[in-house]
């Protein structure tokens, strides 16, 4: 593949994402769509006025800690990273280009799912679809980048992975690769959301009548999730900064802020897909399994 060709590659990548980022680096609160993040739904204002001749409300926020640990969780896995490849490596030469959508069955009918999001009734099939660049390295390595978007969202979710082959090229046995990868979510301007993900899997090729070759493969993943929130007002309609009267603290206190913080959470997944090559087109179809969040993806590409 001449230099050229390569930097057209890489080019057409690096464009998609630069258009796609701004995009949802834009986005704010009065264009949410249904599938948007909006962490309202975790908080409550408790009025606590005890003068009715004082014109100021005074009360705290009261904000559901479990209910955004689990959806950040779930969310965690909506954008986590995929694989959508068997193990065996590109080749130091070789590029891979795909084009990718999934769905992802989500417990929509739990009260966290309908708190966490814009529309307030999600549905249990979330659609995204995404990019996926990958680049072919010496000693059986490769690098990829990758690009996805919710479909119903302004959320965009941007990361990359490093993956090498252990053992990969016999005849008589099974390719095996280990990866590691990472993402984080925009478009969310109340969520923070960081992915970091370490697989396995296991591969074999077939040839079908010397025109088509079949690649069975499976593995496992470990997903490990961290996610916060910035500053959520339970009483946006007040413009005054949380504050507390008396000298000694002891008197009426106005509270509306939270911010959330679901720490670390980890999520064991397993996957299995099959890859179909035909000259230099690529088709794949994959299942991801996992708690409570499970996967379904087909990707079209080209791999040279």
């Amino acid at each position: 593949m001449s230099a050229a060709k390569q930097i057209t590659v890489v080019g057409v990548a690096l464009l998609t994402m630069a258009i796609g980022v701004p995009t949802a680096m834009a986005s704010g609160p009065e264009r949410l769509q249904p599938n948007d993040v909006d962490l309202t739904g975790y908080i409550e204002f408790q009025n606590t006025t005890g003068d009715p001749d004082d014109p100021r409300v005074w009360g705290h926020a009261l904000q559901d800690d479990d209910g955004f640990s689990n959806f950040a969780r779930d969310l965690g896995q909506v954008f986590a990273p995929q694989l959508t490849a068997p193990s065996e490596t590109l080749g130091q030469a070789g590029y891979a280009i795909k084009l990718k959508g999934t769905l992802s069955h989500v417990p929509s009918s739990e009260q966290y799912w309908s708190d966490g999001l814009a529309g307030g009734s999600p549905n249990s099939v979330l659609v995204s679809n995404h990019l996926h660049v990958r680049k072919g390295l010496p000693f059986s390595f490769e690098v990829g980048g990758n690009l996805t978007h919710l479909y119903n969202s302004q959320m965009f979710g941007m990361g990359g992975d490093l993956r090498w082959a252990l053992h990969e090229g016999y005849r008589y046995f099974p390719d095996i690769a280990a990866r590691i990868g990472a993402n984080t979510v925009t478009g969310a301007p109340q969520l923070n959301l960081i992915n970091l993900a370490w697989d396995i899997s296991m591969s074999k090729s077939f040839g079908l009548g010397g025109v088509v070759q079949l690649t069975p493969y499976a593995g496992y993943q470990q997903l490990h999730t961290w996610g916060s929130s910035r500053v959520v007002n339970a009483y946006p309609h007040d413009p005054r900064p949380p504050q507390t009267l008396g000298d000694d603290g002891a008197g009426p206190s106005f509270s509306p802020e939270v911010v959330f913080d679901a720490g670390r959470q980890f999520t064991n997944r397993y996957f299995l897909g099959t890859r179909l090559n035909t000259w230099i087109m690529s088709f794949t179809v994959e299942a991801i399994f996992a708690d409570p969040v499970n996967q379904f993806t087909f990707s079209a590409g080209v791999d040279f």
